[in-house]
């Protein structure tokens, strides 16, 4: 499961985007992270529980840094307690977007999740 980097790595239509900050107005934005969408219905249910918000195919995703910090803390929990859980891919997607979210919370107050 990678969370592609690069908008020339992807293919097709199908993905998830974390933009850092608001939306802007439109998809598919340089600095963004991407994860194609069936990857991502296992995180669902962390994003939901502190975003009730959330909504797999719409904009109005705009999760602010406390928020995030709470997501990523349950991942990491749910990680370790229950390892068994989580196939290796996952475990590794869960990993690599942990690192990117915090990266970008730095200099962002916000990270919009762009649904399909």
């Amino acid at each position: 499961m990678p969370l592609i980097l690069n908008k020339s790595d992807l293919k097709g239509t199908c993905y998830m985007e974390l933009l850092p900050g608001p939306f802007c107005g439109r998809y598919w934005n340089e600095g963004s992270a991407f994860i194609p969408d069936e990857d991502f219905f296992y995180l669902a249910p962390f994003i939901e529980s502190h975003f009730g918000a959330y909504d797999h195919f719409g904009i109005n995703n705009e999760i602010d840094r406390d928020i995030w910090q709470r997501i990523l803390a349950d991942i990491d929990t749910a990680l370790s307690d229950t390892p068994e859980k989580f196939s290796e891919d996952e475990r590794d997607l869960a990993c690599h977007i942990s690192v990117w979210v915090r990266a970008r919370l730095i200099t962002h107050d916000r990270i919009t999740i762009l649904g399909m």
